[in-house]
Order: structure tokens, then C-alpha cells, then sequence
């Protein structure tokens, strides 16, 4: 790691937010169980929770879109009145209003700190894009392990959860530039333009949608299909940390690969093989496979943010619409899946998002064999 990067205030406030955004997104799918008993409804029911924490990330996006100004510490202290409210451990409505707060910050921090490293890091940017998201897994890792270390208790997690947040708050902004309003996104026609042009091409935005929302799926409910298939609650969050272990790997081997393979290709490939281990876990040996699909999921954000930021542009406009179509695949495909799973069990659920990972692979084929200059 450069010199450089371990003195710059903006790698250190992108590290340390996202380490503890990687806690609160991988502490969902275990926390399912613990979390419908609390809330005295049943585990297809409490897989609710997922699609609001995505809706949560869309609504945001979009006030981000329109309004702009968007700021670490905004960002950090929406995810910290959600995990406050969660911990409370209150009426059901208040977890679930908890996570529809904690999905709006999630989202805007994504999109913060994604567009800064992209812009700041000059050449290193898609790199360092990667390794960011590499540090997110460093927290995803954790998550799984602090929960069962708790004892299961949603109480002690989520307030842990706040607790960290509270500590990096004041740091949330280090490094943003000192320009006037530099998080301001471009305006009138300048603005407007790149809006139109962005949604005139929405081939990348929906692969992007279904790309991320495998992942959403497989995060947040993955566990509990394993559980489906026969696992114990213990041994599904122990699955998840290590799934989490091969998702660092793969975002962490993006820092060498994402300058030597176009983005598109790196993402055809990761949703491939993704597919072929989610379905073979619907075969055998399913805690295998699922830990083994880390690998592919882990490159699937990366890849996207930056194949989207190149066909549309950096505008923080625009980089919160290609944030927001992800967030349209992350209510949608685990609200399916749960229904899948209820109906069907764990394997109806693998096998869903194996078919729809295969599909977008093909789509995002496509997508790269087609001119930049092309709509879509």
C-alpha cells in the first residue's frame, strides 16, 4: 500500500465507515432468525427486512439525485438513528422502520465515498474503488462472528453497530475536497443533460440492478436458505463469515485485476460463476458452494460502479442513479426470493438466483460488445 494512501484523512474515513457498513450488511441474513423471534413474526415474514433496508437505499439515492450536497456525515448518521432504532428491540414497525433508516444511510454512504475514491485517487481510482470494497468485506467478515459472539442477541449487536458509528461520525467527512460546495452536483442544463443521457441508456443500470441484487438476496437471506436446507442457525452464520472471507478475496484481487480486464467482462464472469456455485449448492454440499460463491459476489459492485461510471460519467447526479438502479434489484429479487423460499425451501431460492445470474451474464455480454457510443 503507497505511503501516500495510509496518510490521506479520505482512505481513513472511507476505510473506517465502510469496515462498519460491511458489519451492518452481513449481520442481516443471520440476525433473520433472532430478529422475527424479537418481533414475534415468522422468518419469511422478518425477510421483509432486507427489501426495506434496499428501499431505504433507493429512496435516498434519489433525494440524492434531485437534491445533491450529500455528505459523509449525513450519510453516517441516517445508518446510525437505524441501528439505534433496531437495537431498541420495540414494536415490529419500529425494526422495520430501523431498517428502512439504516438502508438510507447505507445507500448514501455507497455512493459518497464510491464517487469520491473514483474522483480523487486520479489514476489509481478504479483500483482503489476496489480496495475500498475489499474493506467492506473486512466488516462483512466480522459481522457473522460479533453475532454469534453476542450470544445471537439483536440488542447488543445493533447497539455495538451504533456505538461504532457514534466514534466515526466526526471523522465521516476527512478529505473532502475544500472547494465550494464540492458536493454539490452539476446543475441546469449541464446537469439535466446528464440525467437524460443516463437514462436513455439503460442497459448498464439494469444489469447492474440484477447483479446487485443477487448479492442483496444472497446477503441478506443466503442463511436462512441454508438453514432451509439443513443447516443449524450457528453453522449458517459461521457459513456466512466464511462466505464473507472468499467475498474479501475476490474484491481484494480487484486491485490488480480491474486495470487489466475492462469492467463488463470482469462482471460477466464473476455473475457466471456465481450462478454455477449457487446452483450446485441446490445439489450438494450447499455450505461449500455458498462460500465459494463469496468469491464472484465480491467482485460484482466494483465492476459495476465502475463500467457504469464510464459509460455515463461522474456527476454526483449521475453516480446516484447508477447507485439507485442497483437499489430497484435489491428491494425486487430478495422480496422474490423470500417468496420462493416460502413456498419452495432453500433450494428454490439458490436456484432462482442461479437462473437470473446466468441471465445477466449473458445480457452484460452484450453490453460490452456494444459501442460506448451506442444508446444503452
Amino acid at each position: 500500500m503507497p505511503p501516500s494512501l495510509l496518510r490521506s484523512g479520505l482512505f481513513w474515513s472511507g476505510a473506517l465507515t465502510f469496515i462498519v457498513m460491511g458489519v451492518v450488511s452481513a449481520v442481516y441474513g443471520p440476525a433473520l432468525p433472532a430478529l422475527a423471534r424479537s418481533g414475534g413474526v415468522a422468518l419469511a415474514e422478518a425477510a421483509i427486512l432486507v427489501s426495506l433496508h434496499a428501499l431505504g437505499g433507493l429512496l435516498a439515492l434519489v433525494a440524492g439525485a434531485v437534491l445533491g450536497g450529500v455528505t459523509g456525515r449525513l450519510a453516517v448518521g441516517a445508518s446510525l438513528a437505524g441501528a439505534v432504532m433496531i437495537a431498541m428491540a420495540g414494536p415490529w414497525l419500529l425494526t422495520m422502520a430501523g431498517a428502512l433508516v439504516m438502508g438510507g444511510g447505507y445507500g448514501l454512504t455507497a455512493t459518497v465515498y464510491n464517487r469520491r475514491f473514483l474522483l480523487q485517487m486520479g489514476a489509481r481510482g478504479p483500483a482503489m474503488v476496489g480496495l475500498l470494497n475489499a474493506i467492506f468485506g473486512i466488516g462483512s467478515i466480522a459481522g457473522p462472528l460479533v453475532l454469534v459472539a453476542l450470544g445471537g442477541s439483536v440488542q447488543l449487536t445493533y447497539g455495538l453497530i451504533a456505538v461504532a458509528l457514534v466514534a466515526i461520525l466526526p471523522l465521516a467527512d476527512l478529505g473532502r475536497p475544500t472547494a465550494p460546495n464540492p458536493d454539490r452536483p452539476a446543475s441546469g442544463p449541464a446537469g439535466s443533460a446528464a440525467l437524460t443521457a443516463t437514462l436513455r441508456r439503460p442497459a448498464i443500470l439494469g444489469l447492474g440492478a440484477a447483479a446487485i441484487g443477487i448479492e442483496a438476496a444472497v446477503v441478506g437471506l443466503g442463511p436462512a436458505a441454508l438453514i432451509g436446507l439443513g443447516l443449524t442457525e450457528r453453522e449458517a452464520a459461521l457459513t456466512a463469515s466464511a462466505f464473507f472471507v472468499m467475498f474479501l478475496l475476490g474484491r481484494l484481487s480487484l486491485v490488480w485485476i480491474a486495470a487489466m480486464v475492462p469492467a463488463l467482462r470482469l462482471l460477466a464472469c464473476a455473475l457466471a460463476a456465481a450462478a454455477v456455485c449457487l446452483a450446485a449448492a441446490t445439489i450438494a454440499w450447499p455450505a461449500v458452494f455458498f462460500t465459494l460463491a463469496g468469491g464472484a459476489v465480491g467482485m460484482f459492485f466494483p465492476s459495476y460502479f465502475v463500467a457504469g461510471s464510464d459509460r455515463y460519467g461522474t456527476d454526483e447526479r449521475v453516480a446516484s442513479v447508477i447507485l439507485a438502479a442497483v437499489y430497484v434489484g435489491a428491494v425486487s429479487i430478495p422480496a422474490i426470493g423470500a417468496v420462493a423460499m416460502g413456498a419452495a425451501g432453500g433450494a428454490a431460492f439458490f436456484g432462482l438466483l442461479a437462473v437470473t445470474g446466468l441471465a445477466a451474464a449473458g445480457g452484460t455480454v452484450l453490453a460490452a460488445l456494444r459501442p460506448v457510443h451506442q444508446p444503452g
